[in-house]
Order: structure tokens, then sequence, then C-alpha cells
């Protein structure tokens, strides 16, 4: 509601890995992702290997969008940077790491902790935190039943 909030905690679920999110590769002046080795502002780079989760989580009362640092997207996939490349550089696709975070991360219950910006796309949370949650489906269930009745 107010545009914004620092160090802000929601429980929700992810419902998206979105494009851009897994291995990418960073310009070395600006540190932006590159798209087909190319910077936007410094041209064509050499790039430096990074991964990210750009992630859909919805809380039950609207979604946001979260951006996951590598510490975090490694912590998440269960394996290092330096595996994610090995395994991309083997398969020849560095698409495939993105496919694996979305089996893993899709539909699954998570509290995500970070600062919250607005803009014209709506909600963008900078997570610097994660935790699983173990969430009763039955019982939640019966609480939201009990508040509608």
């Amino acid at each position: 509601r107010v545009g914004g909030m620092v160090d802000a905690s929601i429980n929700g679920v992810i419902l998206d890995v979105r494009d851009g999110s897994g291995l990418v590769f960073r310009c070395p002046e600006c540190n932006r992702a590159l798209q087909k080795n190319v910077c936007r502002v410094h041209g064509e780079q050499e790039g430096i290997p990074d991964l990210r989760i750009k992630a859909i989580v919805d809380d039950g009362t609207g979604a946001l969008n979260v951006i996951m640092n590598r510490d975090l997207t490694e912590r998440l996939l269960g394996k290092s940077l330096d595996k994610c490349l090995k395994e991309a550089t083997k398969a020849m696709d560095h698409g495939i790491i993105k496919d694996q975070l979305f089996n893993k991360l899709a539909a699954k219950p998570i509290r995500v902790t970070g600062n919250v910006t607005s803009d014209e796309f709506g909600l963008m949370m900078i997570a610097t935190g994660t935790d699983d949650l173990n969430v009763d489906t039955q019982a939640e269930a019966r609480r939201i039943l009990e508040e509608i009745a």
C-alpha cells in the first residue's frame, strides 16, 4: 500500500521463475546482466558469470517480483556457481539452470525478506534472505473455510 518497505518479510508461494534467472553473465564495468554478450551501456563485453533468481511470489493478497542474488540462488538450488557452469557447458545450454530452478521452486511455499520498492511494473523485492515454509495444507484450508463461513 505504501509503495515500498525496508526489511520486509512475506510468506508466499513462488508462482514462477522468470526469464533472466539462472546462469547470467555480467558486465565487468557496471555489473549489468549482458544480453548475448552485450551490455546496454558498454557494448560487447566478456561477461563475468553469476547466478540469480527472478521470481514471482504471491502471498495470497497479491504478487511481487523478487530478485535473489548468487548466495540465495546457490542455497535454494543446492549447487555452486562452478557446478552450474560445468553443467551448462556440458549441456551446451545455459538455460538448463533456469529450468532446474523452475522445477525445484515453482509452487514452493517460502518466506522472503528484503527491501521492497514500487515502480510502473508493480512491487519488487531485492531479497536478503529466504526460509522454507512448512505449510499444513489441511489446517490452512480449515482456517480459511472458518474465516469465510
